[in-house]
């Protein structure tokens, strides 16, 4: 799939995630569509594109997260560069290995959110609430990444002909 479609998924992702929770008021329990973003952009074979559409990504995903501006966006350096790293791609991982991605992705994401704020701002108030959502957090990315990476690679197949899978997965 063209990154430019991705962005503009991406894009769609967040405000759909982000009107939905105001629709039914339960904006404590966020599924974070940005993660699983994140991570199939990183599982992609084509790494500089996948790097720009994160980039393009991450005030879109700031706009849509709300709280203080880079929070989310520096969360979400740290899973996108481990995935990266590691060599996964998405048709060559399991589906119990996208929950385990998940889950783990979504801890570093609000660990490294933390972090960032005990360096910069010792004293902030949020750092118990940020604490707080990591099971939150954990169990969202658990249950939405294997879904959000399967209808992913589903939409790809749409735009690239088969077998020529940017993230790796086989034609089906």
């Amino acid at each position: 799939m063209p990154v430019w479609v991705a962005a503009i998924v991406g894009v769609a992702l967040c405000l759909f995630e982000t009107l939905m929770l105001q629709i039914l008021q339960i904006g404590d329990f966020a599924l974070q569509l940005w993660l699983p973003l994140t991570l199939w952009l990183a599982m992609r074979k084509d790494w500089a594109s996948s790097a720009l559409a994160l980039a393009f990504l991450f005030f879109p995903i700031e706009w849509c997260a709300g709280g203080r501006l880079g929070l989310v966006s520096f969360g979400l350096l740290l899973p996108f560069t481990l995935v990266r790293l590691s060599g996964l791609s998405v048709g060559a991982a399991s589906f119990m290995t996208h929950v385990m991605m998940g889950g783990a992705a979504a801890v570093l994401h609000v660990l490294s959110m933390v972090l960032l704020l005990v360096v910069f701002d010792p004293e902030s108030a949020i750092i118990p609430a940020i604490l707080w959502s990591l099971w939150k957090s954990a169990l969202a990315g658990a249950i939405v990444t294997p879904i959000f990476l399967r209808g992913m690679v589903r939409l790809e197949d749409w735009f690239l002909p088969r077998g020529r899978s940017m993230s790796g997965a086989r034609g089906r």
